[in-house]
């Protein structure tokens, strides 16, 4: 008996990579990520769906400049609509990158305001983003100078206008995840600059609602070859979990480790918390050592070792980037399947929470 709900593969005029994944108020899903444009520049993209709706796009728009651009993470606002973060292009030379904020009105997709941020000689990169409780929201992004192997994560918080009003670094990190919490700080999870074999291993901060620093750790238990993705979710009772490609890890308030375990079959992208305090994880799983994967979406219980219940059916190769609940507590996922070099399809389907399924 299939999992899969409900499930659309959707085709545009580019190849679509998924990255972020939102559920709205109206229990619409935003997708945003970057579009391949065959020989010309890439763009970010935008797709408000309903996964219950025989015609499921409500609104789909590209949006772009003369270089390419990209989302990488996306959030809904107080106002309704939405925030998307990503890489803006100044050449066609890696490196020459900015911070790119775009707000998207929720009602057709189209651009409220938009901003690059970014300085002459610096990468910079924007990561993730959440909305704040004020109205505005925080970005998480990456600095690094040109010619130096040095790393910061530049923490910036903007009012709902896009004025920024504060920012915090980290050194030698690149945050990947931040989420607001329950009393309105910031926590972040992601990766340390990488040794010399490409090991990298996960940190994770906390920011009161200020920017100032209230704990950052590095966890040094498991080293993780090249480590580009992570995320992070606040539990019921104020502990964090995080998943980091093949690392999935809970930590207190505090920032203790609580337990840690790794599976490298597993590339974890996304971990959220269930109503009944258990775990629901997507990514990939390696099948057979081959180099295939197939996007995978797993349920386990409160201490990460016992598996409720996983499922690969959507067909190699494919990945998973994020997940979220339904009103349901059925499990929303998004995620590409590659043809081609930069050629892909993009796919929305809704998973059964298993537990029902079996016993």
């Amino acid at each position: 008996m299939s999992q899969i709900i409900s499930g659309v593969d959707l085709s545009f005029s580019y190849s679509p990579q998924p990255q972020a994944l939102i559920k709205t108020s109206s229990n619409d899903y935003l997708i945003a990520g970057r579009a391949f444009n065959g020989s010309q520049p890439d763009t970010g993209f935008a797709v408000l769906y309903n996964p219950y709706s025989g015609n499921p796009v409500i609104w789909e728009e590209s949006y772009g400049g003369q270089y390419s651009t990209m989302f990488l993470d996306a959030a809904l606002l107080e106002d309704g609509n939405f925030i998307a973060v990503g890489i803006w292009f100044t050449s066609v030379y890696a490196g020459d990158e900015n911070v790119w904020l775009v707000k998207i009105s929720s009602t057709d997709g189209s651009v409220i305001w938009q901003k690059n941020i970014g300085e002459k000689g610096v990468k910079r990169d924007g990561y993730a983003v959440t909305a704040s409780k004020d109205g505005g929201f925080v970005v998480s992004s990456l600095a690094i100078k040109h010619g130096s192997s040095e790393l910061k994560n530049v923490v910036m918080k903007f009012d709902a206008n896009g004025d920024q009003e504060w920012s915090t670094y980290l050194d030698d990190k690149v945050g990947y995840s931040i989420i607001t919490t329950q009393n309105g700080n910031y926590a972040m999870c992601g990766a340390t600059a990488p040794d010399s074999g490409g090991n990298n291993q996960v940190f994770a901060a906390l920011l009161d609602s200020s920017g100032k620093i209230l704990w950052e750790r590095t966890y040094t238990t498991y080293s993780i070859y090249v480590l580009l993705n992570s995320d992070i979710t606040e539990n019921s009772n104020g502990d964090f979990t995080i998943a980091a490609k093949s690392v999935l890890m809970r930590i207190t308030g505090k920032g203790n480790v609580i337990w840690e375990h790794q599976n490298f079959d597993l590339i974890l992208n996304s971990v959220i918390e269930a109503k009944d305090d258990t775990l629901a994880v997507a990514g990939s799983r390696l099948i057979n050592g081959m180099g295939f994967q197939r996007a995978y979406v797993a349920g386990a219980d409160q201490s990460g070792v016992k598996l409720l219940w996983d499922n690969t059916e959507i067909t190699y190769n494919s990945n998973i980037p994020q997940i979220v609940f339904d009103d349901e507590q059925n499990i929303v996922a998004t995620g590409s399947i590659p043809y081609g070099p930069n050629t892909s399809e993009l796919f929305a389907c809704v998973f059964a929470n298993a537990k029902v399924l079996f016993t």
